[in-house]
């Protein structure tokens, strides 16, 4: 996957709106822990980009990091924890939704740019467009997901200090066969998300 360098169909949806935000997140198949969202604005004041991105996932931990440092001092964003009690109470999507408004309600965008499928519970929503696997499609979702990213492993890997036989800083709580194993022979933690694992147990 090349790195994102065609910016045009963005440079003309800020014209058009003047005020975009890009939401992506981090963690949803995860076992442990909570979904980030992460959301990103551009203006045109922030629009005159000197580095180049791809999808959080293309990336190494220091690729992102460096990134990150470089959004940082670019552009305004926000970024929302859902816990993983609010996942198992509402389930991954209605979490997520809650994500998205929060960002939404902060950074009050005139078009909202959202990476995936469309989501039902998002209609009553105006001026909202959804890119299904739009981190490896456009600069400013790509963006977002690396800030998800960041901050989620970054979180995972302070988790992984009070908890540290189950290697959260290497699995960040996804389900690897190593991790399987540990639920397995020690049972959940109160951070597993138990509607995930409940048929692993």
């Amino acid at each position: 996957m090349a790195w994102l360098e065609n910016i045009n169909f963005e440079k003309k949806l800020i014209k058009k709106y003047k005020k975009i935000v890009a939401i992506d997140e981090a963690g949803r198949g995860s076992l442990v822990g909570p979904l980030v969202v992460a959301g990103i604005l551009l203006e045109n004041k922030n629009y005159n980009i000197d580095f180049r991105v791809k999808d959080s996932k293309l990336l190494n931990s220091s690729q992102r990091e460096k990134i990150f440092q470089k959004i940082k001092r670019t552009f305004k964003f926000k970024f929302v924890f859902i816990n993983e009690k609010k996942i198992d109470k509402y389930g991954i999507i209605k979490a997520e939704v809650i994500g998205i408004k929060k960002i939404i309600n902060d950074l009050k965008p005139k078009l909202t740019i959202i990476d995936g499928l469309k989501i039902k519970e998002l209609k009553k929503i105006k001026n909202l467009k959804f890119f299904v696997h739009g981190d490896r499609k456009l600069f400013s979702l790509a963006c977002a997901s690396i800030i998800a990213k960041v901050k989620r492993d970054n979180f995972m890997k302070k988790l992984s200090l009070k908890y540290p036989n189950w290697n959260f800083e290497k699995n960040k709580g996804y389900g690897t066969k190593e991790h399987l194993k540990l639920i397995k022979v020690f049972g959940p933690l109160k951070i597993h998300r138990k509607t995930f694992i409940k048929n692993l147990i």
